[in-house]
């Protein structure tokens, strides 16, 4: 499965937002 850089760009914002959340509670 190939993604575009703007797919690839969110997917990784995405995860990153779900670490704080992980990380900060």
């Amino acid at each position: 499965m190939r993604l575009s850089a703007f797919e690839q760009s969110s997917l990784y914002v995405r995860l990153c937002d779900l670490l704080q959340l992980v990380f900060l509670e």
